[in-house]
């Protein structure tokens, strides 16, 4: 299924892993707009209102962990998913599930760590992409 007009702000300060990524979101049919910082990425989130917003969280200036807090505390901003997408933790480990609770009661839509193979990840994302449908 393809995604065709849908906006994913993707705010990673690693440039390699945007580089692996952004071609496979864009083969979504999605329009991609990347940030590099929690800052960049709060500002081009309420400039574009994108329909998914992924991000790291250990990122210079401003972490992933304030923007997405202050996405969600802004009205016009709090109901854009927001995805974790990070280094931090291990899949096969009983304190991932606990990281995964731990990241919904900071605000993230979902979470998954960038151990994962791509194609896990982006389905991941698709099926996100897919509930902002509903």
């Amino acid at each position: 299924m393809k995604h065709s007009n849908k906006t994913i702000l993707f705010v990673d300060d690693d440039p390699d892993f945007r580089k692996m990524l952004t071609p496979w979101l864009r083969a979504l049919g999605s329009t991609v707009v990347e940030a590099t910082d929690g800052e960049e990425g709060l500002k081009r989130a309420k400039e574009l209102m994108p329909d998914l917003i992924i991000t790291n969280v250990k990122m210079p200036i401003m972490d992933g962990v304030t923007m997405t807090k202050m996405i969600k505390e802004d009205p016009k901003t709090k109901n854009i998913p927001v995805f974790l997408l990070t280094a931090f933790g291990d899949p096969g480990s009983e304190v991932y599930e606990k990281d995964v609770l731990t990241a919904q009661e900071l605000g993230f839509t979902d979470y998954m760590v960038k151990a994962f193979p791509l194609e896990k990840i982006v389905e991941r994302i698709k099926h996100l992409l897919a509930r902002s449908d509903a």
